[in-house]
């Protein structure tokens, strides 16, 4: 950095591996490591002499050239891509691939400190992974991909903070029978909010993107299931006066084997709660592990849980795989309702998805059901529950429980 200031360039490597993991799992932690003394000596004739090679810690280098060119740099991470990728790595009666996504930053005499140059390095290396992996990618301060990563990673901070600290709320929304001469009691959506260090609401369109992408839907799933069954559990005069309450449930807790078993057990903690519970997932979740999601669904179905298939009709497949799945209720897409007092297509999707839960035994819900008029439409077809800001916007549970 200093050199720097002598209008000189130098380039920092960020270089993390690909399929590390799997020789790890595969052959054992011996294996990982002969495989972790190997690169070195893969990448080391690619480099000057002058620069230098280091582990930083894992499956991850980092690499400092010194006095150097944008196309120098260049030149070397290519040839240490191609490399690697072209190496193959034998152990006992196996043998492996492995790739490498690198992160680059240009150090300049406007870099202000080595964490900035560090914190750059591996978001640009998370970025090349998220471009498909055996690739690099340069930092630019006025990289839209990179400033979205920084943007996450600042959530990614509230979010585990949030977990920490308790900040986390639930929220009620009320889905109603379309048909306004049914008394039934409503049901409700339990949705989460966060409250940040100025004690503001923030919705789960600002935090949960990182959460999914960073992994944490389970842990934030964990403390919802949580806090709604216990609070449940605590205020039966709510309980009983509600048809259910539904809770959302990502693909990520759902592939995760200790998430179901924390779930059964906690349902069997507050045994009156299972016949209360709709859990909602989406079709891409069902589909993209389906012998898991079958197994999850079946063994709560069993203890009286019932599931909803959220945003149905936003897939390519929905129909083929509704005769597989045993849910309970088909949440229809916003897109298509928000639309169904002006367009007749819409208006057809809504219809269609009907008639085919219906024909199933399954009631349906639209969502995103914003005003009067769409509430007539969905009347017209004689859709089951309605749910949205003309119907009832999210307020707290708390308000509920006090109501």
């Amino acid at each position: 950095m200093q050199r720097a200031e002598d209008n000189r360039l130098h380039y920092v490597f960020y270089l993390d591996l690909d399929q590390f993991k799997v020789v790890n799992d595969t052959c054992g932690h011996a294996a990982g490591d002969e495989l972790l003394r190997q690169i070195p000596s893969i990448m080391a004739p690619l480099i000057r002499k002058s620069d230098v090679l280091a582990r930083l810690g894992g499956d991850e280098f980092g690499l400092i050239l010194e006095d150097s060119s944008y196309e120098s740099a260049e030149k070397i991470d290519l040839s240490i891509i191609k490399a690697i990728s072209e190496y193959r790595f034998g152990w006992a009666d196996k043998v492996f691939r492995v790739g490498v996504s690198i992160g680059i930053v240009e150090v300049n005499d406007s870099i202000a400190s080595a964490e900035n140059i560090l914190k750059w390095t591996d978001s640009a290396c998370y970025v090349a992974k998220d471009e498909g992996r055996n690739t690099f990618h340069f930092y630019t301060p006025s990289d839209e991909v990179m400033i979205q990563r920084e943007q996450e990673m600042g959530w990614l901070f509230l979010i585990e903070q949030a977990l920490q600290e308790d900040k986390f709320e639930l929220f009620a929304q009320p889905i109603v029978s379309v048909d306004s001469t049914n008394d039934a009691p409503h049901n409700y959506e339990l949705l989460i909010r966060m409250r940040n260090e100025n004690d503001q609401i923030l919705p789960p369109g600002a935090f949960l993107p990182a959460a999914e992408r960073y992994e944490k839907m389970a842990a934030i799933d964990r403390w919802v299931f949580a806090q709604a069954i216990t609070t449940l559990a605590k205020n039966p005069k709510l309980l009983d006066g509600a048809g259910y309450f539904s809770v959302n449930l990502s693909a990520q807790s759902i592939s995760d084997e200790s998430f179901l078993d924390f779930l059964v057990e906690l349902l069997e903690l507050n045994s009156k709660i299972a016949n209360k519970l709709c859990i909602e997932i989406t079709e891409t979740a069902v589909i993209s592990n389906m012998m898991v999601a079958m197994n999850f669904i079946s063994r709560l179905k069993k203890i009286g849980v019932r599931f909803a298939l959220d945003d149905f009709g936003s897939g390519l497949s929905s129909f083929g795989y509704l005769k597989s799945l045993p849910v309970d209720y088909l949440k229809i897409d916003g897109l298509f309702v928000k639309g169904i007092a002006n367009d007749p297509i819409d208006f057809a999707m809504v219809k269609s998805i009907h008639d085919v839960g219906n024909l199933m035994g399954l009631k349906t819900i639209a969502e995103f059901v914003e005003n009067e008029d769409i509430l007539n439409e969905l009347r017209k077809i004689e859709v089951d529950y309605a749910q949205g800001y003309g119907i009832g916007k999210p307020s707290p549970l708390s308000l509920l429980i006090n109501s």
